[in-house]
């Protein structure tokens, strides 16, 4: 089972908001997570297959590219075991039909919706112990802390986002 580091920050409930109450959240600790690129996630490919990297690497270079070309034409591109890839914009609404046109799509967004049977779990609240997609999440204590000292004031709240950093963008599924 997976181990993952998680600590406990501070920010503002709306973050662009001063006087927002400041609320205490967990996320994963910096430092702890490895980004993997096309060559070393090849090479991991290549530990438990028959493919050289060489050829892994060719693989995933075509694959990146075709779905590029798939999603630019407006389809969905669903990779069994992993979860979709589609696109969104992002466009404000218009009082009128005339000033609503292709103009005002501000931004294209890929998304990506996660098959089933690619979730992560929680195994301190899952219902199944020791599944296959269980995480269990361990919460990082600063060395003072474990020492018996006293431990160090928490993280500063963070600063505001300027207005329209935090907000959701509108999504319009092209399907629709």
């Amino acid at each position: 089972m997976a181990l993952v580091t998680v600590e406990r920050v501070q920010r503002r409930k709306v973050m662009s908001d001063p006087k927002s109450p400041i609320i205490h959240y967990l996320k994963q600790k910096s430092g702890d997570s490895k980004v993997y690129d096309l060559k070393r996630l090849s090479e991991e490919i290549e530990t438990v297959g028959s493919l050289s990297i060489e050829d892994v690497q060719h693989v995933l270079r075509s694959f990146v590219r075709s779905m590029k070309i798939v999603l630019r034409d407006g389809n969905r591109v669903k990779i069994d075991g992993l979860g979709t890839f589609y696109i969104t914009l992002c466009c404000p609404g218009v009082p009128t039909k005339d000033e609503c046109t292709v103009r005002n799509i501000k931004r294209v967004n890929i998304r990506f919706k996660v098959d089933n049977v690619m979730r992560l779990v929680n195994d301190s609240i899952a219902t199944t112990r020791a599944g296959a997609n269980n995480v269990e999440f361990t919460l990082y204590t600063p060395k003072e802390e474990k020492d018996g000292k006293e431990p160090t004031p928490p993280t500063p709240p963070v600063p505001p986002v300027p207005p329209g950093d935090d907000e959701e963008d509108p999504i319009v599924d092209p399907t629709a």
